[in-house]
């Protein structure tokens, strides 16, 4: 579900739908919808991060690999590219 997760360009609709299905996979493996329990005690329970921190880990992950290229990688001069035309 979450194949090449950094590069997508997510809204906040977006987020909020795929948050919403990751919930759903985690209460099909422990819990029935009738057991109405929280997605906090879900997550507590299948001891799985929220969706949210695992995007921004991998964004800062892939980021940090970014930094470290050469300046000659095409992925360094388009966030070199983006950072200039910000200015």
């Amino acid at each position: 579900m979450l194949y090449c997760v950094e590069l997508w360009p997510l809204s906040v609709t977006q987020q909020k739908q795929l948050e919403a299905a990751d919930h759903k996979f985690q209460r099909r493996t422990r819990l029935l919808l009738k057991d109405r329990v929280r997605n906090k005690e879900v997550r507590e329970k299948t001891e799985l991060q929220k969706l949210g921190l695992i995007i921004k880990e991998r964004r800062l992950r892939l980021f940090g690999h970014v930094l470290w290229m050469d300046d000659g990688r095409l992925l360094k001069q388009v966030v070199h590219w983006e950072e200039n035309a910000t200015k």
